[in-house]
């Protein structure tokens, strides 16, 4: 595998490492442990800087821009099929895009930006994680607002941290396994290896901008 996409699926351990310990914290939180409602909400922090601002930030400013224009994305595979399938199935998106239209007032799935917008536009493909992207931006929003909730003895909102918890966890352990199986490998077969060693190199300076710990 070449050293950019590597470096993609390193970040994926790193989360979901992340996301196992959030698993435990809402657990205890879950089982009477209220104190732990603090811990929670440092770690959905972490999970929104970790995940949203480092690794999505970088799939949508670096990996998409370099597929784009490649026939690779019109192309898929036999686990491509399975994971759509399993998508069209059951798709945790439309569980919490319609959570969030429930909220008072209603949380909107954020506008791409004009980069994202044109690459959307020219290949239809990069809506699926992209949608992802935005359902997994929308739960960490709704988690921490029931967790403040919690924080402020509101335990009636526990149920819904629950469902909301348990529809990210799935999201994300979907999304993670269907570009590890997946897109990863469409992405490592058609870039070169000096495309990937330029890409990890901006990869490796968007974490130095971010101060993203080694």
């Amino acid at each position: 595998m070449g050293p950019f996409i590597q470096h993609l699926v390193d970040e994926h351990k790193q989360i979901k490492l992340l996301l196992a310990f959030l698993s435990q914290k809402v657990g205890s939180v879950l089982a009477g442990a209220l104190d732990d409602a603090k811990l929670v909400n440092d770690i959905l922090d972490r999970v929104s800087f970790l995940v949203e601002f480092v690794h999505h930030g970088k799939e949508e400013e670096l990996l998409f821009p370099a597929l784009i224009d490649k026939n690779c994305l019109n192309q898929g595979g036999p686990k491509c099929t399975y994971f759509m399938g399993l998508r069209l199935d059951s798709n945790p998106c439309d569980f919490i895009f319609s959570e969030a239209q429930r909220r008072s007032p209603p949380m909107k799935v954020p506008d791409w930006n004009p980069q994202l917008a044109d690459l959307l536009k020219r290949n239809q493909f990069l809506e699926v994680p992209c949608e992802e992207h935005a359902a997994g931006s929308l739960a960490v929003k709704m988690m921490k607002e029931e967790v403040l909730h919690i924080i402020n003895d509101r335990v009636d909102q526990l149920s819904k941290l629950s469902k909301i918890h348990s529809e990210y966890q799935r999201l994300l352990r979907l999304h993670i396994e269907k570009e590890d199986n997946c897109l990863f490998l469409i992405a490592d077969s058609s870039l070169s290896h000096v495309e990937q060693v330029s890409l990890l190199n901006l990869a490796v300076e968007k974490n130095r901008e971010l101060k993203v710990s080694p």
